[in-house]
């Protein structure tokens, strides 16, 4: 599958939280003392209600990530939970004393109890549940709530990320290795040299690794990458059009949990979806995606919703 639509600029305008949220990391980042110099024994949570994302950044974005368009014609794509999540969780973990610039995104888990309406704006709640710090490294896992009026913790998202891990060309090596038997190739995608701006109008993560050049040069992946939300996106969407036509409106992910091993260079061609084609004794299926050089990017596991 090989997504090259545009996406307009007028979705920025949506991405103000976003953006702003981005904003302060960055000026806390590059002035410390306006930082904790220790963190709170407490965390405490975080909630806001936020406006719904547009009729039209839905359909941008439901275009973008390669589902049909029959799709979510009255819902809000479920995998859109980072583009007013991420805000939160930035809220949160402003109150801890580290600099939030150098934290990367190892991967989510996700568990989609109702479908969100369009137009009805959202409840959420944010909190810290797990912090583990070592002298290695911190990981940090923070879990953002999202309701409606009626629909209590429709979408329950947890964010697993690490301060700082390097990457060293020798866990990369160690990632391209054979395919495992068993997995079988369910899908294909693409991302071309533009879709880390794309996905970056349509969700406000306008971090300069995924869309400008000299300053991802300059970053420790040496060049641009896909957000990692983006590249499960459109697994997502993958995996769902393995049910049969006559099931798609029923039967779809109801959860899902993935890790970001290797960051998927742009432009990167023939991304593979590979999952196991049995399920687990609770319904759960493997999944896998590789790309060129059959380098390992992403690991996860899913379960479609019972009919």
């Amino acid at each position: 599958m090989s997504q090259m639509k545009s996406v307009p600029y007028i979705c920025a305008i949506e991405q103000g939280p976003s953006v702003a949220s981005w904003g302060s990391v960055s000026i806390r980042s590059a002035f410390p003392f306006l930082r904790p110099k220790e963190n709170p024994s407490h965390f405490k949570p975080v909630q806001d209600l936020v406006s719904p994302p547009s009729s039209r950044l839905i359909e941008h974005y439901i275009e973008w990530a390669g589902a049909p368009k029959s799709s979510y014609q009255d819902e809000v794509p479920p995998h859109l939970f980072s583009q007013w999540s991420i805000p939160l969780v930035t809220r949160v973990l402003h109150q801890a004393r580290y600099p939030l610039k150098e934290i990367v995104n190892q991967g989510c888990s996700v568990k989609i109890n109702a479908k969100i309406p369009r137009g009805e704006k959202l409840w959420l709640t944010a909190r810290l549940i797990n912090l583990d710090e070592s002298e290695k490294r911190i990981r940090f896992a923070v879990e953002v709530s999202t309701s409606t009026a009626d629909l209590p913790n429709a979408i329950v998202a947890v964010f697993n990320l690490i301060l700082a891990p390097e990457i060293s060309e020798a866990k990369i090596r160690n990632r391209k290795r054979p395919e495992s038997d068993g997995f079988c190739i369910s899908g294909h995608w693409s991302a071309d040299d533009d879709d880390g701006f794309r996905f970056a109008l349509l969700t406000g993560d306008f971090n300069p690794i995924h869309w400008i050049d000299p300053l991802a040069k300059r970053s420790n992946f040496g060049g641009k990458v896909l957000h990692g939300f983006a590249s499960l996106s459109r697994t997502w969407e993958s995996i769902q059009s393995l049910q049969p036509s006559s099931s798609k409106a029923d039967q779809r992910i109801e959860e899902i949990s993935v890790k970001f091993l290797q960051p998927i260079r742009l432009p990167s061609t023939e991304l593979k979806v590979m999952t196991s084609p049995k399920t687990d004794k609770k319904g759960g299926r493997r999944l896998k995606v590789r790309g060129e050089n059959n380098d390992l990017h992403l690991v996860g596991k899913f379960k479609f919703a019972q009919t």
